[in-house]
């Protein structure tokens, strides 16, 4: 689970429960009312702040998700464990293309 917390007040605010694995990366789109994570289990949620329900899950890598980034209103990237990295569409959850050629496995992206 993802845990937000209020700093002032050291309490936690909202909690995200949906991902069966440890997660490793989080990224808030710029409407700052979502955002998005990468987890061990091989997918990446699209998170709704103030209700704390998933609004997507993305599937497509064959490992964990190490990292993700938004590329804008309408996109982001993610890589992972299988030696890929993706871009996805976040309002339709399609994978727009798989970029290979990496020999190891990609820790980190960034847009």
């Amino acid at each position: 689970e993802i845990k937000m917390w209020n700093l002032a007040t050291k309490s936690v605010v909202q909690t995200f429960d949906g991902h069966t694995k440890d997660v490793w990366s989080i990224a808030v789109l710029d409407s700052g009312t979502q955002f998005i994570s990468g987890s061990s289990d091989a997918t990446i949620k699209l998170w709704d702040i103030e209700s704390g329900e998933c609004a997507r899950t993305f599937k497509g890598h064959s490992g964990s998700v190490e990292s993700v980034a938004i590329l804008g209103n309408d996109t982001f990237v993610s890589g992972s464990w299988d030696r890929t990295i993706k871009l996805w569409n976040i309002h339709t959850g399609e994978c727009i293309h798989t970029y290979h050629g990496h020999a190891k496995h990609v820790s980190s992206v960034a847009c």
